[in-house]
């Protein structure tokens, strides 16, 4: 009946920010419902801020945990398994890709080779130089390769960018919506997934989020990280991509030879990749709800 408010179930929130599971916990509380937080990061275990603000996202993280009635998490929970974390009811979401955003005819490929890298960019966490230091060696041979950034300017980037002389070959594209950066992906010769995390288990742990974005777009994609990492672990079960680890120059220099030489990996199978469309994804996860509440 209109004017009459919503029946709720269950109260669910997504972080980052953190403070979104603070407004939903508080929220459910008012209702009278469960509340579900679903961690995209664990920022108290990568310590991305520095000891102060670790210690205040471990309490936080804490408080929250305790009030939920499930957890949701990306594989595999931030660099430590969920069931380490909370004995909660636990479902792995995984990010996974509309299948929608890439219906329409794909655009052309840019017709000279370059190398698109899309989204956001961390150097400060991983410093990039082993991989420009190749692309700057392969310049000054005559075989340069453009980089392209499409995503906010990252200012630990760009000073790597110039350390190694590379300003001139890169470009940026600034910030984008994500129907311009799925187009990106789709008019790009060649995509770089370049793993930012710092090194150590969190890094192997980490699967980036535009990894299945990548792979559904058809386009290769030159795969820097771990090799054991879940990202690495996902190309390399459907296909399409060159993976290599980030200080491995020999070995980043093979492969951008072979993607400057046309010798492009298949693209990522369709069967492997169907599992982890969002669809599928919010399926999964409405059947746990109904397993989970009363």
């Amino acid at each position: 009946m209109v004017g009459q408010p919503a029946r709720v179930d269950v109260v669910l929130s997504s972080s980052p920010p953190l403070s979104a599971h603070l407004a939903a916990a508080l929220a459910a509380g008012r209702l009278g419902v469960p509340f579900v937080p679903d961690f995209r990061d664990f920022f108290a275990t990568q310590r991305l801020y520095g000891r102060v603000r670790g210690r205040i996202d471990s309490s936080f993280e804490s408080f929250v945990l305790r009030r939920a009635r499930g957890v949701g998490a990306a594989p595999p929970g931030g660099g430590a398994p969920l069931e380490e974390r909370t004995d909660r009811p636990r479902l792995v979401m995984w990010n996974g890709f509309d299948e929608e955003d890439f219906r329409p005819p794909p655009p052309p490929v840019a017709p000279r080779f370059r190398l698109v890298h899309v989204g956001s960019s961390y150097a400060d966490r991983h410093d990039p130089g082993v991989f420009l230091g190749v692309v700057r060696d392969l310049a000054r041979e005559g075989r340069a390769i453009p980089l392209r950034f499409a995503g906010a300017r990252d200012p630990a980037l760009l000073r790597a960018l110039e350390r190694a002389g590379l300003a001139s070959l890169a470009g940026h594209t600034g910030f984008l919506t994500h129907a311009d950066a799925v187009r990106e992906m789709r008019s790009a010769p060649a995509l770089l997934l370049y793993v930012w995390a710092r090194p150590g288990p969190i890094s192997r742990g980490v699967m980036a989020g535009k990894t299945f974005e990548y792979l559904r777009s058809g386009r290769p994609v030159l795969l820097l990280g771990p090799p054991e990492g879940e990202s690495a672990r996902m190309a390399v079960a459907a296909g399409g991509a060159l993976v290599r680890r980030r200080n491995d120059a020999p070995g980043i220099r093979d492969a951008l030879l072979r993607l400057l030489g046309g010798e492009f990996p298949a693209p990522a199978r369709a069967e492997a990749l169907a599992p982890y469309t969002r669809r599928r994804q919010a399926g999964r996860l409405a059947a746990w709800l109904g397993e989970i509440l009363p």
